[in-house]
């Protein structure tokens, strides 16, 4: 439906040319000297005339008036397309109550941003006005519908030996608190715990015991230690990194994946101080193998490691 129309009694400046010099004459305009200017009321333009004309809109609270090309206007106002696309503040105003908001700005056009309040919770909120048009609704509004009850969260934990101890729910992201069935302390956001996450305690306790689908049974405990590949020595490793901030002494390096726990005293020939952590220092890869590439990976100490480091003036 159209809602732009012309302005009426309004004048247009046009000029004498050999193109339209025949459809002023016809209308009675007597001709004087080419390029001489006078003036036409805007129905006595050609139908197919570039020349600007006044419009406005027709819509109740809107003072929206602009200026278009003549046979533009008359293109698309016959063919019931041409509407206005601005209105008063009040226009907005009442568009976004239809949606549920309190208009708290300046419209700034579809793509601009305005300031809303939400009617029904008082929710403050910004958003394009593209998408108030869409029917887009208050999003807390939205979110707070499908947050989930304490008591429906109680049962999930429950069906994998979790005692919950947390007495609210905030979102999927916020940890939640619990109680494993070893007795071990921990916390969980929602969502890892819907991808299988659990107690972690209990998770690194099986990683390297029997029932676990890696398990070798035909290896001897003399063999997992050498190979280190077990528990007490992984948490050797993991208290060595956490003291050092994850950072290699070496080049600084903070990219976890890419840093080991070096043994100052090599692991094999020093089997009582191998889990003690002050006989660990943190280096990347790059690093820890360029150090054994120079000392070698026996007879390993403390000064071969002074005199490394300060290489890079590190004492």
């Amino acid at each position: 439906m159209k809602c732009i129309g012309i302005i009426k009694e309004q004048k247009v400046e046009v000029s004498w040319n050999p193109m339209t010099s025949r459809h002023y004459q016809t209308l009675g305009y007597e001709f004087t000297f080419w390029r001489d200017k006078f003036h036409v009321p805007y129905y006595h333009l050609p139908l197919t005339s570039e020349k600007m004309v006044l419009v406005s809109c027709d819509k109740e609270k809107c003072t929206n008036v602009k200026s278009v090309k003549y046979d533009e206007f008359n293109r698309l106002y016959k063919n019931k397309k041409y509407e206005c696309k601005r209105h008063s503040h009040s226009y907005y105003e009442d568009k976004a109550r239809e949606r549920g908001f309190i208009l708290t700005s300046e419209y700034k056009g579809v793509k601009g941003k305005v300031d809303l309040i939400c009617l029904k919770n008082g929710h403050k909120s910004t958003k394009l006005w593209s998408q108030i048009n869409n029917g887009s609704k208050c999003l807390k509004c939205h979110q707070e519908s499908l947050k989930l009850s304490i008591d429906y969260i109680k049962e999930e934990f429950l069906k994998k030996n979790l005692l919950l101890l947390s007495n609210e729910y905030a979102n999927e992201k916020s940890k939640l608190a619990f109680k494993c069935k070893n007795g071990h302390y921990g916390e969980i956001a929602w969502n890892y715990f819907q991808q299988g996450g659990g107690c972690q305690q209990c998770y690194r306790k099986s990683r390297f015991r029997e029932g676990n689908p890696r398990w070798n049974k035909n290896k001897t405990d003399t063999q997992r230690i050498n190979d280190r590949k077990y528990r007490e020595y992984l948490q050797w490793r993991r208290k060595v990194l956490q003291r050092d901030d994850y950072t290699c002494q070496k080049c600084w390096l903070k990219k976890k994946k890419y840093l080991t726990a070096h043994h100052i005293y090599n692991y094999m020939e020093h089997k009582d101080i191998r889990l003690e952590v002050d006989n660990g220092l943190t280096l990347c890869d790059s690093c820890h193998e360029h150090f054994h590439n120079t000392y070698g990976y026996t007879n390993n100490n403390y000064m071969q490691l002074f005199m490394y480091l300060k290489e890079r003036g590190i004492k």
